[in-house]
């Protein structure tokens, strides 16, 4: 409420372009769709009859649904509500409930679909139990499906959760709109058969006549599975789809200075010469985010009312625009060399010279300059005895400087404005995203070539790998060589076999030749598996010369460690021959590159062998990576962010030992899976580890149930302690799994280590409800890091005895938290896994100690990238996102800091009265101090402790009319009093000490809202207000819900119908005020 008064100081025209529309090439295109868009639905089904659900509702009916946006509020603010509106619409069928497919289901559920169907009829096993958290060791021989349904249902009572039993069917398939298969089971035919089922459905809509017609839409469809510790996903979602917004990226909104009326008209924004406010467009030049709409510009009307269908009544109302961006040339300024000075960073100009022949002292002819004369560039330091004939001249007669084109980035060229009038002032630029279509092709054309259309090859998530150039390639080769193995043996390679890996080799090699020999039409890698296959020469085996001879060889040409070896070899280890002959013989690199591809040869077929060893395995850590990706890309069902283009390889090949455990897998027990890949003790090791896990949200409750699958901490010396200070709210249902409705109100510690028990009863977990900070390093003391590992809850005087913990878990949202662990972690020399979110967006990082960086030597957070100065927001407010930090600063000022202030003070007035006295002394060192000290006890804004006790003592007396008075008073101060102030200060017609208008843009001049409680807006503001403060002055508890011991439901809320909610009570309080 206080964004929405402050927003009608800075009052926006509101427009409707539906009503207009332009055929021309860069005027606005918003409403003139081309047939390939007219012909697809942007939310993927044309007129489809759809169940009448909850899920129906507008978003304004979704906004208004407390329980749904409580739920959903996080995500809401990722997504967005349109893309929450299609979401909870749409109906997903699962196929397969192993790793992926139970973190799929999972990660689905709690995002909110209208329904997910799961099928997988398996019967479970014991092995199940570490990697699908919702089977237990009772549940072996049930359907998977069956056994975890209820439990995903629980998870968010707000999506339908079937179970279908049996087969798949095409029926079955049509009935929703996206099927989703996580298995490698079902076999490469399989997928390819059930793909083509997907992209061949019709639907029966009305056409716009009424008439039923016949019209394709393809069932978006998604396949996965984790093998070992390699892992695939393929995305189709169809021939044509359209996505509304690529990149969840925030709009840009700018303010406008001038428009010139031309053909190619040209923005021009605020001025970084004119103003420290002027921020550059940011805008790209393209189909989908290349477009801007514009309002509140002054003039700028139709000048033909012929045109006013095309052009509208004005700018304001033209639609949408399609930019190109502006370029300017600018005296160009390089490094001046050494040689002639300088000193590798300073800079200067350059004239352009005419080149005279030594000999002739003619000028050196070139047909191809305009003057037909050679020139060079010269620095001005340069220039200065050289005669005037020599300088190239401007037409202007000015001596020619070399020349850079630049961006003007406070400039866009948009469409034809000459039939405008001028421009005469204000105006703010807002860029819209139109859609665009993705073209994704058959699973089975996908198969043949892997690299998207247009893209120049397989997806990387790994640089490093990327480097490698045959890596993705051969893991897609491997991909097709295991589902060969499976269609001719009925199952994946036997773990650790070599003869089957063998096999699995020879798979792909016949299918990499089958692909070279189909040319254009399959993959292009710098792969040949039959070709011959040499290891990587022995590097770290070299001596100390030769080592420094291959570094700077390296560093020198660019060269990989082995094609410099090779160099180096050929020529006695001796660099500068090796050099030479890179430079002076054209055939030298095609050799290195000949022995390079032999290197990768080898190398791609021993990571085939161990992939092919692996793969009957599930790793589950991959399987919960792949999961979230998955989860994600049907999200992507809405039209919000990019689809996967088509293939994601992703592998963690790195994990697995050296040598291979013994061949068979391992015997049946709940950490099978994990022994098969990496032996018994390893995970010996692993069930005994101690690890201090600071935070329990969103990722916290992630790594726990991992560790629980994975049998960390599950041995009789092993110890998860976890540590949180936070209790559940609603919104944390939505993304923190381990938390039900019933837990609502309870430690998030103790309660997220309940529900891990259940999934692996061995687990030993300790919960503290603490923060990690100085002041608790009694508890968390040096025999916690280095001793015992466990906690000091007594504050016990103890003794280091043992090895403390082996490894530190942050799940933090506080960088300030993270720097103080990860501080701890570097004193007590303990492995550090850090992590943290942000929408769509994550980081991860391993720190280990003395081998990596720490967290806080790494690279320092991201500065703002348009920070907003204070008296912008508090005076001079341009913008929507202005308004929203002034409104969020208000809150913060008015109804935290000052209450929390108050309620020390009233804890301890002694105490509080000390540390003011104690800032008021320090005055003589700081100023600042004394400035602080007296805001705390009074200040004009009214949250000083003084003006607080009045605040309450008016409470005391009147109750909620108090609150009610209060309220207005704050009304009247924010939007009345505060407005008049600045008119008085700055009139309209105010100019600066140097003659320049005050009130130009950036700047708006104000609008004072009278106050006036019949007025809806002020209404509501009153109420809000005096409800805070009737909570804050103890007339109303804290708003809370949650369930009594005895399980009875509670809440501390305001009902609806209440006096404090309604309109006379505000009325009836103000009476005569």
């Amino acid at each position: 409420l206080l964004l929405q008064l402050l927003s009608r100081r800075t009052r926006k025209t509101g427009c409707d372009c539906a009503r207009f529309s332009r055929a021309s090439k860069r005027g606005p295109v918003r409403h003139v769709v081309s047939p390939q868009l007219a012909s697809i639905s942007l939310d993927g089904e044309p007129g489809r009859k759809r169940q009448k659900t909850m899920a129906m509702a507008t978003e304004t009916d979704l906004s208004q649904n407390a329980k749904f946006m409580d739920l959903y509020s996080r995500q809401i603010g990722a997504f967005g509500l349109e893309t929450m509106s299609k979401l909870i619409n749409m109906k997903v069928l699962l196929v397969g409930l192993s790793g992926v497919g139970i973190e799929v289901a999972k990660n689905l559920v709690l995002a909110g679909p209208g329904k997910v169907t799961i099928l997988d009829d398996t019967p479970a096993k014991l092995e199940d139990c570490g990697v699908n958290f919702y089977i237990r060791e009772e549940d072996a021989g049930k359907k998977r499906s069956v056994v975890c349904a209820p439990r995903l249902q629980e998870l968010n009572s707000l999506v339908r959760v079937d179970v279908h039993e049996g087969g798949l069917s095409a029926e079955l398939v049509e009935e929703h709109d996206m099927l989703v298969i996580t298995t490698a089971d079902l076999g490469l035919e399989e997928l390819v058969r059930w793909n083509n089922v997907c992209r061949s459905r019709q639907i029966i809509v009305p056409d716009a006549n009424g008439e039923r017609v016949t019209r394709h839409s393809p069932v978006k469809f998604l396949c996965a599975a984790s093998m070992g510790v390699l892992s695939f996903v393929f995305s189709d979602f169809g021939s044509d789809f359209v996505v509304t917004d690529e990149t969840g990226e925030p709009t840009v909104s700018r303010t406008i200075t001038n428009i010139t009326c031309e053909e190619h008209g040209i923005i021009q924004l605020v001025d970084p010469h004119t103003s420290e406010l002027a921020q550059p467009h940011n805008i790209e030049e393209n189909d989908h985010r290349g477009y801007v709409t514009l309002t509140e510009v002054e003039g700028m009307r139709c000048l033909d009312p012929a045109k006013e269908a095309d052009l509208g009544p004005s700018i304001n109302h033209g639609g949408s625009w399609k930019v190109e961006h502006v370029w300017k040339t600018r005296t160009e300024q390089l490094i001046v060399p050494r040689s002639l000075g300088g000193d590798g960073k300073q800079r200067e100009e350059q004239y352009w010279i005419r080149q005279k022949d030594p000999e002739t002292g003619e000028f050196v002819k070139d047909a191809e300059q305009e003057d037909g004369l050679k020139r060079i560039p010269k620095f001005t330091r340069e220039c200065g005895d050289l005669p005037e004939d020599m300088f190239v001249r401007n037409p202007d007669g000015s001596k020619a400087m070399r020349m850079t084109k630049v961006k003007d980035l406070f400039k866009l060229r948009i469409g034809d404005t000459s039939g405008y009038a001028p421009y005469e002032g204000g105006g703010v630029l807002q860029q819209v995203l139109e859609p665009v279509v993705h073209h994704h092709k058959s699973l089975s054309e996908m198969l043949q070539q892997p690299v998207a259309e247009g893209f120049p090859s397989l997806m990387s998530v790994d640089g490093d790998k990327d480097e490698r150039g045959y890596w993705y390639p051969a893991l897609h080769l491997t991909r097709q060589a295991l589902f060969a193995f499976q269609a001719k043996h009925g199952r994946f390679p036997v773990p650790n076999d070599d003869a089957e890996a063998q096999e699995v080799v020879e798979l792909a090699q016949k299918h990499n030749a089958a692909m070279k020999d189909l040319g254009d039409a399959a993959l292009s890698v710098p792969l040949d598996l039959s070709g011959p296959a040499v290891p990587a020469p022995d590097v770290a085996g070299l001596d100390a010369s030769k080592k420094e001879s291959l570094r700077g060889l390296s560093e020198s040409l660019g060269l990989d460690s082995v094609r410099a070896f090779f160099a180096l070899e050929r020529h006695g280890w001796n660099a500068e021959d090796a050099m030479m002959a890179v430079f002076t013989d054209p055939t030298a690199m095609d050799s290195l590159n000949a022995e390079k591809a032999k290197v990768d040869t080898f190398n791609a077929i021993e990571a085939i062998k161990k992939f092919a060893k692996a793969s009957s395995a599930e790793f589950q850590p991959l399987s919960c990576f792949i999961g979230g990706v998955v989860a994600q890309e049907i999200v992507k069902f809405t039209g919000k962010f990019t689809p996967l283009n088509q293939w994601l390889y992703f592998d963690c090949i790195e994990v697995l030992p050296e040598t291979s455990p013994p061949p068979g897998a391992a015997p049946s027990s709940r950490y099978a899976y994990n022994i098969t890949l990496f032996g018994n003790e390893l995970q010996e090791k692993v069930k005994n580890a101690r690890t201090f896990m600071v935070g329990c949200g969103a990722l916290g409750c992630e790594f726990l149930k991992n560790f629980a699958l994975l049998g960390v901490a599950c041995g009789p010396d092993g110890l998860i302690t976890v540590t949180d200070g936070d209790r559940i709210e609603v919104s944390n249902l939505n993304r923190q799994f381990l938390f039900r409705a019933e837990h609502v109100g309870t430690p998030k510690s103790t309660t997220a280590a309940g529900s891990v028990k259940m999934m692996n009863p061995s687990i030993n977990v300790k919960s503290l409800e603490l923060l990690a900070m100085p002041s608790t390093e009694n508890v968390f003391d040096d025999d916690f890091w280095v001793g015992s590992g466990v906690a000091n809850e007594n504050g016990d005087i103890r003794q280091s005895t043992g090895s403390g913990l082996s490894f530190v878990t942050n799940a933090l949202d506080s960088v300030k938290a993270r720097k103080y662990v990860d501080s701890k972690c570097v004193f007590f020399q303990k492995p550090l896994l850090e992590s943290g979110t942000e929408g769509t967006k994550f980081n991860s990082m391993v720190v280990l100690p003395g081998q990596t960086e720490s967290y806080d030597e790494g690279d320092p957070e991201p500065v703002a990238g348009e920070a907003i100065p204070m008296c912008t927001l508090r005076n001079f407010p341009s913008t929507i996102v202005h308004c929203i930090e002034w409104a969020r600063g208000q809150f913060e000022d008015l109804f935290v800091t000052p209450i929390s202030s108050l309620r020390d003070f009233l804890e301890d007035p002694d105490s509080f009265i000390s540390s003011l006295k104690m800032e008021a002394e320090s005055y003589m060192l700081d100023a600042n101090d004394l400035s602080k000290a007296i805001v705390n006890i009074s200040n004009e804004e009214g949250t000083g402790l003084l003006t607080l006790a009045k605040y309450a003592s008016a409470v005391k007396r009147d109750s909620f009319a108090g609150c009610v008075r209060l309220a207005a008073d704050l009304y009247c101060r924010l939007y009345v009093h505060r407005m008049k102030d600045l008119i008085h200060q700055f009139p309209r017609d105010y100019v600066t000490s140097d003659g320049k208008p005050f009130w130009v843009p950036p700047k708006r001049f104000p609008t004072v809202l009278d106050f006036d409680i019949g007025e809806p807006t002020a209404l509501a503001f009153v109420m809000s207000v005096a409800n805070l403060l009737a909570v804050a002055y103890g007339l109303q508890a804290l708003p809370e819900n949650g369930r009594n011991a005895d399980g009875t439901e509670y809440d501390t809320f305001v009902p609806a119908g209440h006096e404090w909610r309604g309109g006379s009570t505000p009325r009836a309080a103000l009476a005569g005020w």
